[in-house]
Formats: C-alpha cells, structure tokens, sequence
C-alpha cells in the first residue's frame, strides 16, 4: 500500500515563505515522497487514516493484545485461529491495547503447552462459551492440568484483528518536519555544479532529496509517536 505524503506543497511554500517556482514543484513531490518515508521509518508510524487494516499477531498466555499502529479508531474483528471472537468479547482503546474482557472468551488449550491427549481427536483449541471448564484433563489422561481461563492461546496462536487507524488530520508538529527537510534540500540548487580548485575544475549532479536527513531538533519533535519497539503483554501459563 502506497501511503500519501505527510504534508503538502502549500507546507513548503508556507515553511520558505515564498511559492514555489520554475522546476521546484516537480522536485517538491519527489522530495515530499521522501521526507514522509524518512519520518514513518523513524517513528514506525503510518499516520495516515487506513479503514480495514488487517494484522496478524502471537497470542500470548495474558488478556492483553497491541496493535502497531495509533491512533486506533476502531476495531471491526478479531479471529483466533480463524474462529471470530464475538464483539462483548475484548474492549480496544485508542492507544492500541485489545483486551478479552468476557468469559466467553475462556480457551481450553491442549495443543500448546502439553500435546494433544488422546481423548481429545486432533488436539486443536476449542473456543468455549458459557460457563468455565473443570481445570483437569480428560479421563486417564495423562495431561492433568490444562490451561483455561481468558487469555489468547498463548504464543502459538495466530490472532488476526482488522482495524482502522491513523489521524483524520495530520498532526502539524509532523507537517512541519516534512515541509522543513523539503525546504531544506529546496533551498540548495539542483542541477549542474561546478568546483573549481587551483587548476582543476569538477563537474556533478546534485539530485534532490540525496542528502535528506532528520535532524535532532526533528527527531526531539516526533519521539513522542516513535514506536521503538511493541510486544503483546505476555502471562504465564496457569
């Protein structure tokens, strides 16, 4: 998926205070491109409203999954090993936590933590509803503990969840950081360069967005939606 630019010309003629001119705008589009793949590589952010997104993560032993990418607006589904969880099953929230907050998402699972018992034919987790079962295994088995109560399956669980997120508007602390770096490159000449040293004379190409790079004021600016490093929260097996 192609994601749009983070700011827009008008940001850049407002950032030089002067429009753009002759060339300038066919470099500028190029250059926005640019400044906007540096920003989301350096937040891990997207930013941009995206309906639909759809993700696979690990399960984990707790109740508690997160999602990559905020601000979340809405969370449309949420499937363990295909099976879709009812919507009273988890809550979301904007910073991206999903949680299993009824006990009709209880999951007995066999195949994860101890092996298939022989009583139960192929060993896959069954999705429960209603009431709590027995904590023991099968008749004779000889897996006598089983892991129950709400949690997501634990790591070997495939958890798809399809959400929309990012902002209807982008915040205007990131706008000016990427109308800044194209200003930046902007405000140096593209073209044909000349050097000339005692009897030499060198000739090159300078392109644009070449040397494009975030600064420390910019990266002080936008820490505060870096994503350094996101995990769903684990818990113990029972």
């Amino acid at each position: 998926m192609v994601l749009p630019a983070l700011a827009a010309q008008a940001d850049v003629e407002a950032t030089l205070g002067r429009p753009l001119v002759d060339n300038e705008p066919i470099y500028a589009a190029s250059l926005l491109d640019k400044a906007s793949a540096k920003v989301r590589a350096y937040t891990n952010r997207d930013f941009t409203r995206t309906l639909g997104d759809s993700i696979t993560l690990n399960g984990n032993w707790g109740t508690r999954l997160i999602l990559p990418q905020l601000p979340v607006t809405n969370v449309v589904s949420v499937s363990v090993r295909g099976s879709a969880l009812a919507p009273y099953s988890f809550a979301w929230d904007r910073l991206g936590h999903v949680d299993l907050v009824s006990a009709s998402a209880t999951w007995t699972d066999f195949d994860n933590i101890f092996g298939p018992p022989a009583t139960l034919a192929g060993g896959a987790s069954t999705l429960l509803v209603g009431a709590a079962p027995a904590l023991s295994g099968p008749a004779g088995s000889i897996y006598p503990d089983i892991q129950s109560g709400p949690s997501w399956s634990g790591p070997a669980a495939k958890i798809t969840i399809v959400y929309d997120h990012g902002f209807a508007e982008i915040p205007g602390d990131v706008v000016d950081e990427v109308a800044g770096m194209v200003a930046a490159q902007l405000a140096v000449p593209v073209g044909i360069l000349k050097e000339v040293i005692g009897g030499y004379q060198v000739g090159y190409i300078r392109s644009p967005g070449a040397a494009m790079t975030l600064t420390d004021e910019g990266k002080k600016a936008l820490n505060k939606y870096r994503r350094r490093s996101w995990s769903a929260t684990a818990g113990l097996p029972r």
